[in-house]
């Protein structure tokens, strides 16, 4: 009796109101999706793919191979994370934006790959300890806060490759131009020093 009260004082069916709610629902998550594509570059690296041509380089930088655990810090539509779960043992893509992750995880069902995992959190959260190689596109700002955790946490020939942005205060192993941009190579132990 009470439903029907309330949906007489409204003038509304009960799908009428299921569908308002669909399309409030619908207008919250594209306001909040609009609002995070605003702020998130201020937070921190937006987001730039990389390309196929950049993404070969850093693989070959990396000398990737069958037995490599590999993370991909800042995923983005987790491109490196995918291609590189075909070539190593397992490969990990960490992403702070929600809708890159699920996008992530979504082109990771539909295509073929080997061991993959994307998860949603800081990569200052991840712990670095398993991974031989770390591949990154993020900005200087961003490398030189992670510069103390790639040396506590990664092995000794750890290699972590970085496109177009220097580690501050490292020194890279090899630095390969591609197009107007530079890939650098650093392998811990040798580049950290």
């Amino acid at each position: 009796m009470a439903e029907q009260e309330i949906m007489t004082v409204f003038g509304i069916n009960s799908w009428q109101l299921i569908a308002i709610l669909v399309n409030v629902g619908c207008i919250v998550i594209f306001v909040f999706v609009i609002a995070y594509w605003i702020f998130a570059p201020i937070l921190s690296a937006p987001y730039l793919a990389t390309s196929v041509k950049d993404m070969l380089v850093m693989f070959s930088l990396a000398d990737l191979g069958p037995s490599d655990h590999v993370v991909d810090l800042g995923s983005g539509d987790g491109r490196i994370t995918l291609t590189a779960s075909r070539v190593a043992a397992s490969a990990v893509g960490v992403d702070h934006n929600p809708f890159l992750t699920l996008l992530s995880r979504f082109i990771a069902v539909l295509s073929p790959n080997g061991e993959v995992k994307f998860k949603n959190k800081s990569y200052m959260n991840e712990n670095l300890s398993g991974y031989d190689v770390v591949f990154l596109y993020l900005m200087s700002a961003d490398l030189k806060k992670l510069k103390d955790k790639f040396h506590s946490e990664l092995a000794p020939g750890s290699r972590v490759v970085s496109n177009s942005f220097r580690i501050p205060g490292w020194r890279p192993i090899v630095t390969r131009k591609q197009g107007k941009k530079n890939i650098y190579l650093y392998v811990i132990g040798k580049s950290d020093v």
